[in-house]
């Protein structure tokens, strides 16, 4: 309260959990909140509207007008005049309120696009924020720049421009590892009791899924048991065959197109 604070960044390699890790923040935030605190979210990537970052600035400001009663203030409708427009929406919003409790929870911001080109360096976001607001914002650590989009080696990515910029700014930074194998183990197993009438696996299958690279990340460990599940359902194929067809997915998004082509 009353403090000026950096925003704080969730970073990662993609499919380690920062959109859930941020969803399941949001959810536990709202029901132990104070009544006074204004809590905004954005998931970039949700909808193809999303990832417009005039959409975002419009959602923010009008939600910040018809919180704060800004009566006086026009939410503008151009990109520009919203990204010159946000710092007096916050301002005004801290003003009128004292002390403002105001957090804005934006996933995947590095996903955002703008008119310009420039979108991904965070030219939009103040430098200087007013007393107690607060930005919790996620992005990749790395990009690719590959001429294949499946194909990603320590060679081919880069340090991406917005994660960049949130160093420069000295933001704080929580960065989500990938899932130890034990971690995964522990996963499989909670599955499995929720599911023991849908899916049994042996400890050799389990082992190979424990030891897969891809594993590590989140999303591709829960999309792969929730594939062998439907896999059971609608496909004579075995668990051994299906596990190693997911596999050599290496990204949840092969993945999904895997299953598709499994269960076609």
């Amino acid at each position: 309260e009353g403090g000026v604070e950096l925003p704080l960044v969730s970073t990662g390699s993609a499919g380690c959990g920062k959109a859930a890790l941020l969803a399941n923040w949001v959810n536990r935030r709202r029901k132990t909140k104070h009544r006074d605190e204004f809590l905004f979210q954005h998931f970039v990537g949700c909808s193809p509207r999303s990832k417009q970052l005039s959409h975002l600035l419009y959602r923010l400001e009008s939600a910040l007008k018809d919180r704060f009663q800004l009566r006086e203030m026009e939410v503008p409708t151009s990109e520009e005049r919203l990204r010159w427009s946000l710092n007096r929406f916050l301002a005004a919003a801290a003003k009128k309120q004292f002390p403002a409790r105001i957090v804005i929870v934006i996933d995947n911001v590095n996903g955002l696009l703008g008119e310009s080109s420039a979108a991904d360096t965070l030219h939009w976001l103040p430098t200087e924020l007013p007393p107690c607001v607060r930005f919790i914002v996620s992005t990749l650590e790395f990009e690719k720049y590959s001429s294949d989009p499946d194909e990603v080696t320590e060679h081919n990515t880069r340090v991406h421009r917005t994660y960049m910029e949130l160093k420069r700014r000295k933001c704080p930074y929580v960065r989500l590892e990938p899932l130890t194998v034990d971690t995964r183990h522990a996963i499989i197993g909670a599955f499995m009791r929720d599911n023991q009438q849908a899916l049994q696996i042996d400890q050799a299958q389990q082992f190979k899924i424990v030891t897969a690279k891809p594993s590590s990340q989140p999303m591709f460990l829960r999309t792969i048991l929730h594939a062998l599940v439907l896999g059971v359902e609608m496909s004579d194929v075995s668990i051994d065959e299906q596990i190693d067809t997911y596999l050599a997915a290496e990204t949840s998004a092969n993945l999904i197109s895997r299953i598709f082509d499994l269960c076609a």
